[in-house]
C-alpha cells in the first residue's frame, strides 16, 4: 500500500488533535524548553522543502478546482447571455410584427415604443460583445496571481515520560 503525503499529513494531524484533546499538566524542564526554542529557526528551515512539496501538491489540486469552477461559471454566463439574446430577438420580432398597432397609441406611447426599440438594439449589441468578453473575464478572475508558503506555527510533540 502506498501512502501519499496528503494521507500522511492527515494521519499526523489526527494524532496531534488526539494529543491536544486530553491535555496533561506535564511541563518540560527549562533546559529542554530553551533548547527547543533555540532550534525553531533551524527546524523551520529544515521543514521548508517538505512544506514546498506539499504546497505544490495542494496547489495542483487547487488550480484544477479553480479551473473547473471558472469553466462552469463562464459557461453559465454564456448561457445567460444567450438567453438574453434570444429574449431580445423575440421581443424585437414581436414588436416589429405589431408596428401597425402603433397607430392606436398616442404620441407619448409611440415615443416610448420607439425608445424601447432603440434600447433593445443597443442592448443586443452589448449582449453580443459580452458573449465574447464575459466568459474570459470570469476565467481571468480564477487565475492564481500569487503563491506563497509561509509557516504559521511549529509544534513539538514531547513524550510525557521524558
Amino acid at each position: 500500500m502506498i501512502i501519499s503525503a496528503v494521507d500522511a499529513c492527515e494521519d499526523d494531524m489526527r494524532l496531534l488533535d488526539d494529543a491536544l484533546k486530553a491535555p496533561r499538566d506535564h511541563r518540560l524542564n527549562e533546559t529542554i524548553r530553551r533548547q527547543l526554542l533555540e532550534s525553531v529557526t533551524r527546524d523551520i528551515q529544515d521543514l521548508l522543502p517538505h512544506l514546498e512539496t506539499r504546497a505544490r501538491e495542494y496547489e495542483e489540486d487547487a488550480r484544477a478546482a479553480l479551473g473547473k469552477r471558472a469553466d462552469a461559471e463562464a459557461k453559465a454566463m454564456r448561457e445567460i447571455l444567450d438567453l438574453q439574446q434570444t429574449h431580445l430577438l423575440a421581443t424585437m420580432s414581436a414588436h416589429d410584427k405589431s408596428l401597425q398597432l402603433l397607430l392606436d397609441f398616442n404620441e407619448d406611447e409611440r415615443r416610448q415604443k420607439e425608445h424601447d426599440r432603440r434600447y433593445w438594439e443597443t442592448r443586443l449589441g452589448e449582449v453580443r460583445r459580452e458573449r465574447e468578453s464575459e466568459p474570459e473575464r470570469i476565467r481571468a478572475l480564477y487565475d492564481v496571481k500569487a503563491r506563497r508558503v509561509e509557516p504559521i506555527g511549529l509544534v513539538y510533540l514531547w513524550p510525557v515520560t521524558n
